[in-house]
């Protein structure tokens, strides 16, 4: 990982023989990462999409330092039929005095900024959800989870869980939303309420496996 196009700035990518997966994480993203058994299609917990690599020969990606202070890196294969070494390298590029001012670089971007962000690609996310566009949505989440953690983000992340299957995935995020929700929200029960009636609606147009065990979930904190 290091920074923008680097072949413009005259830093040598080597190129490889085999596509990689190489996923920026935090560490909710690492524990979806280490737990998940999906194999295709997008990532189920959240990433770093503008600094990660997906399916990809070479790569180079800035890694903002505003973007947090602990990260972690999660190598996926694409092909399960091939072995592949992958080298990474990691550039710090520091403008001078920025070393001394780390502190006020990390919060280069102020809470509202970052609530705001986070709500605007929640809000894109839930619109592909509605639609039927589990991963563009999932997408969008992962991008929302990257600036500040959403109760109602994360239940829709267990909604597309569920949709797609992954039903004790989905139970374990929509407790997690549960908890941000009761926690953080100043109008709970006016979102867990929105978030039943949309999985209702759900269940009503089809049958989903385990959806009744999130409801009653759902309904047990509404009550």
């Amino acid at each position: 990982m290091a920074s923008g196009n680097l072949e413009e700035k005259n830093i040598e990518v080597p190129q490889g023989n085999l596509s990689f997966t190489i996923l920026l994480l935090d560490e909710e993203g690492k524990r979806g990462f280490l737990s998940t058994q999906t194999e295709f299609g997008m990532a189920d917990y959240p990433y770093f999409s503008e600094s990660s690599v997906t399916n990809k020969w070479k790569g180079a990606k800035k890694v903002e330092s505003s973007m947090g202070q602990k990260w972690y890196l999660g190598l996926k294969n694409p092909n399960s039929m091939e072995n592949s070494v992958v080298h990474v390298e990691a550039v710090a590029i520091v403008s001078a005095g920025a070393a001394a001012n780390a502190e006020g670089e990390a919060a280069e971007m102020s809470e509202e900024e970052r609530m705001k962000k986070a709500e605007l690609f929640g809000t894109m996310a839930q619109k592909k959800l509605d639609a039927g566009e589990l991963d563009k949505a999932l997408e969008y989440i992962n991008k929302s989870a990257s600036y500040a953690a959403l109760g109602a983000a994360k239940a829709n992340r267990g909604m597309a869980q569920l949709l797609k299957g992954q039903y004790d995935a989905a139970m374990d995020t929509y407790v997690d939303a549960i908890v941000l929700i009761t926690e953080k929200s100043n109008n709970a029960q006016t979102v867990l309420k929105e978030h039943i009636d949309r999985l209702e609606k759900a269940v009503s147009e089809k049958k989903i496996e385990g959806a009744e065990d999130i409801l009653e979930v759902l309904r047990i904190e509404l009550d």
